[in-house]
């Protein structure tokens, strides 16, 4: 079997009880994709995609439909190849998510509107900001109706609160100084039940585990504790806030690429007084997920989430392979073992992650069933395809983008590369 590593994008939905289910694979993606930023890009109900990649200084706006898909909206270039953080947030007061680029090597921000179909405005560019800013988080931290930030400088370990006024001005609301200058993670939520956006500082630094502590703020720019966790592991690399729980409160999903064989992830949810509660843990992950985006993408209730793997490879062409009977999937009721026609091996395609078998049926018709199966052996699809019967052979052709399987008599039947595409 290929193995699912072969999909650089995964979208998933979430049930409320810390279970996933697969929606859609992508394969084909760029590897270079530094920020996907989620938000309101296109005008329907399901969150909206931008992809930056600043190897080329290019970014891609995309929708989503509900079901996995993604649909090409705008492409833009010449973009800076230095912007390192890409905000989303209501800085134009219009119907769409407008976006503040932040550039340390120069220390400037810049806020654009956007207009549902990919196009960007520039809306102000400010100069002068410090080129130490680690993280801006978007919030309400001043009551407003525009999207107020929080920015966070490592190098001092302060922390500063602005208010947006839908024009792209800031204005200062509070400095803060004494911060631990470890925090790695800051992630906005509802932690606390008020009206305004609570905060959750991770540090991964502590001697024996990692530390998270939950704040409150309260409009003005004051944060005021909620409650410090002191056994967290010092391995997770994302904290991603979501609806994974169903309560009114922020949940919380943790991810760790660092344990012995795969990657894992637990769910929590939180009760408004900074206390967590275990939901599920899933052991199975990837350890290469670069990014985890939070987002509406399958339609019910719950934070749907896309993973995004830079170290996956995607195959230029289908190539075929030979299967021993002792590595064979089971085989589905109704078919023949395709180790009949060829003892010592079938020969099966492989293709961005699945491994597809042409299957001959027991009443003998003049078809082969084309079985797809995912890199844990489950079928994912399956279909007829008439005009030969027990396989003996598969050729791929790269030009025409076909495959073509020959069977007894030297009969054939011919796929297209499209029709495998899952």
């Amino acid at each position: 079997m290929v193995l699912a590593s072969l999909n650089q994008g995964q979208f998933y939905t979430t049930d409320g009880s810390g279970n996933i289910a697969l929606m859609k694979r992508h394969a084909g993606w760029r590897k270079t994709w530094q920020l996907i930023v989620p938000g309101n890009f296109g005008g329907n109900d399901y969150t909206d995609l931008l992809f930056y990649d600043p190897t080329t200084g290019e970014g891609e706006f995309y929708t989503r439909d509900g079901s996995g898909n993604i649909a090409f909206l705008k492409k833009h270039t010449g973009w800076r190849k230095t912007w390192q953080l890409i905000v989303p947030g209501n800085f134009g007061g219009n119907n769409y998510t407008d976006l503040l680029f932040y550039d340390p090597t120069t220390g400037e921000g810049e806020f654009y509107t956007t207009d549902g179909s990919g196009n960007i405005a520039f809306l102000k560019k400010h100069t002068g900001w410090r080129k130490t800013w680690q993280l801006i988080v978007p919030g309400n931290f001043g009551g407003n109706d525009y999207t107020d930030l929080l920015f966070y400088d490592p190098t001092t370990g302060e922390g500063e609160f602005y208010t947006t006024d839908g024009s792209g001005n800031i204005a200062f609301l509070k400095k803060h100084t004494g911060w631990r200058k470890t925090w790695q993670l800051i992630v906005p939520g509802n932690f606390g039940g008020n009206n305004y956006t609570d905060l959750l500082f991770y540090d991964p630094t502590t001697p024996n585990t990692g530390e998270g502590e939950f704040y409150t703020t309260d409009g003005s720019g004051n944060i005021a504790f909620l409650k410090k966790h002191t056994d967290w592991r010092k391995t997770w690399k994302l904290i991603v806030p979501g609806n994974f729980g169903g309560n009114n409160y922020t949940d919380l999903l943790f991810y760790d690429p660092t344990t012995p064989n795969t990657g894992e992830g637990e769910f929590y949810t939180t009760d408004g007084s900074g206390n967590i509660a275990f939901l599920k843990k899933h052991t199975d992950w990837r350890k290469t997920w670069k990014l985890i985006v939070p987002g509406n993408f399958g339609g019910n209730d719950y934070t749907d989430l896309l993973f995004y793997d830079t170290t996956a490879t995607s195959l230029t062409a289908p190539i075929v392979v030979t299967v021993p009977p002792a590595n064979a999937p089971t085989i589905p009721q109704g078919f023949h073992s395709p180790f009949s026609f060829t003892p010592s091996g079938a020969p099966v395609i492989q293709w961005n992650g699945y491994t597809y078998w042409a299957y001959s049926y027991t009443d003998n018709r003049m078809a082969m069933a084309i079985v797809a199966y995912d890199a844990k052996g489950q079928i994912v699809k399956q279909w007829e395809k008439p005009g030969a019967r027990y396989l003996t052979s598969i050729t791929v052709d790269a030009e025409g983008k076909t495959i073509t399987l020959t069977g007894q008599a030297n009969l054939t039947t011919v796929l297209s590369w499209d029709e495998l595409k899952l």
